[in-house]
């Protein structure tokens, strides 16, 4: 046994000995997948960088599901997204190359301490993940990199920064404009005031309730029960197939056919719909629905008809033998809930209504409310492109003038809110300047290397040889 524990640690040891005398022999002859001014970038690196970017899109799909194969041959532009993978790879490694030439240039070197010492941290932490030295070795052989190349892979992604503020910091020869940060703040961000009325409320056990719920009696409910609801049933002769696909044309008018000999039968009294739904599925469910429930044509002719009336309907699920039904106590006890909640959505919808009308007649003022005001009051909320998430929301308030009213339906989560549009003032731009400046510093950094991007030779022949599907993906580690 230890004879055997023996051979499998030289045959590890060999292995590993191999590994290296090969990396080093690469070390000395790397050819280069890009080249700019002199400078080379490595084809081991350009493969390692293939690696992290496939590991982005397998956590993706790891963690939000789906057939990842599916992924890659999708199309944008004419080519499949691993194409387009492995270019925005090959972008990123130009601004790597051409990053690293300034920054020889410049002689820009990382010397802050809490910098070495974050990098020094995940070489650790990658180091320990893989196994120790021997497994990450065995591991970066796969890309042809060292763990010195690893190193300084790292290294060389924290000289951007180093070289974006030499250019743009607060001493660099591109800073930005205090008068274009002013400018972009005016022009892309904007400001309001809000009254939300939202659709629900905490009550006392912590529990998430219809914010009128509790002022709504069972009298009520029965009222507006018996005013928006009714009771069918339904034979549905079915011109779709269970995905929702049209039948042939020959099943469709066989399906017409037969709705219409059992509606003229029934009709007729020479049968019944009970006879006629007995071997229907869909006619052995008593419907209670309202407004909203079912397609426009079944809806108009349940609540155009009388009670135990016949007709026949068209949807685009098929034809449908509708018979409508009495009511009863327990139709209305089954959906008292969903009744109140209809009520209290009401109520809020028309309270929000209310106040706009009054703010637009000048009766009301757009201010806080006391402690029983049924909206909340927000002010100065200042936002820009994707702040709240709502493209509408956003979209309706940047196209509204300044002191105008709107009202704006936010669903059934967040209710109704009644919008102010303010003017922005000078003071507003305090706690937005350094984001601001940050945006147009990184969109300038950027674009400027991207400059240099038709001076950077790609070996198209490396580039060919790898495929971003089969290489085994290695994970991103976040120096932050």
């Amino acid at each position: 046994m230890n004879d055997m524990k023996r051979t499998i640690k030289a045959v590890a040891l060999l292995l590993l000995i191999t590994i290296l005398l090969s990396l080093a022999s690469c070390a000395q002859k790397e050819t280069a997948v890009l080249s700019f001014e002199g400078r080379g970038f490595p084809v081991s690196q350009f493969a390692f960088t293939l690696a992290e970017s496939k590991s982005e899109v397998v956590d993706y799909h790891n963690y939000y599901g789906g057939d990842i194969s599916q992924y890659w041959s999708q199309t944008l532009d004419g080519k499949n997204y691993a194409e387009l993978r492995k270019n925005a790879t090959l972008d990123y490694n130009k601004i790597l190359l051409i990053a690293d030439k300034f920054c020889s240039d410049y002689k820009l070197e990382i010397t802050d301490d809490t910098i070495i010492a974050k990098i020094d941290e995940v070489m650790e932490k990658i180091t320990t993940d893989f196994g120790g030295e021997d497994g990450l070795t065995i591991t970066l052989s796969e890309y042809g990199i060292t763990k010195e190349q690893l190193r300084n892979y790292y290294e060389s992604f924290q000289r951007i920064f180093l070289l974006k503020e030499y250019w743009y910091g607060e001493n660099g020869s591109m800073s930005i404009p205090e008068s274009d940060v002013n400018d972009s703040f005016f022009k892309n961000y904007y400001k309001f005031d809000a009254m939300s009325y939202n659709y629900y409320k905490t009550n006392d056990n912590k529990e998430q309730i219809a914010f009128y719920y509790d002022s709504i009696t069972n009298t009520d409910a029965r009222i507006y029960f018996d005013e928006n609801y009714v009771k069918v049933q339904h034979i549905l002769y079915s011109t779709v197939d269970t995905s929702g696909n049209a039948l042939s044309d020959e099943k469709i008018a066989l399906a017409k056919q037969n709705a219409n000999e059992s509606f003229n039968s029934i009709v007729a009294g020479t049968t019944t719909f009970e006879e006629e739904g007995k071997d229907n599925p869909a006619s052995e469910t008593k419907y209670v629905i309202t407004h909203g429930d079912m397609e426009e044509e079944f809806e108009k002719a349940s609540f155009e008809m009388k009670s135990d009336e016949i007709r026949l309907v068209e949807t685009k699920y098929g034809y449908h033998i509708i018979k409508k039904l009495n009511m009863d106590d327990d139709d209305s006890t089954g959906k008292l809930e969903e009744v109140k909640n209809a009520i209290s959505f009401a109520r809020t919808k028309a309270n929000a209504e209310e106040m706009l009308e009054q703010l637009k007649a000048g009766t009301a003022q757009f201010v806080k409310g006391g402690e029983d005001a049924d909206y909340s009051f927000y002010s100065d909320m200042i936002f820009t492109d994707g702040d709240f998430g709502v493209k509408e929301f956003e979209e309706k308030i940047k196209a509204m003038n300044v002191g105008d009213y709107e009202l704006i339906d936010m669903g059934e989560i967040y209710g109704y809110y009644v919008i102010k549009k303010t003017e922005l003032k000078s003071e507003d731009i305090e706690d937005y300047y350094d984001i601001i400046e940050e945006e147009l510093t990184n969109t300038a950094f950027y674009a400027y290397l991207e400059s240099f991007f038709p001076s950077v030779s790609i070996n198209e022949e490396e580039v060919a040889k790898y495929d971003i599907t089969t290489i085994n993906p290695f994970p991103i580690y976040r120096i932050n």
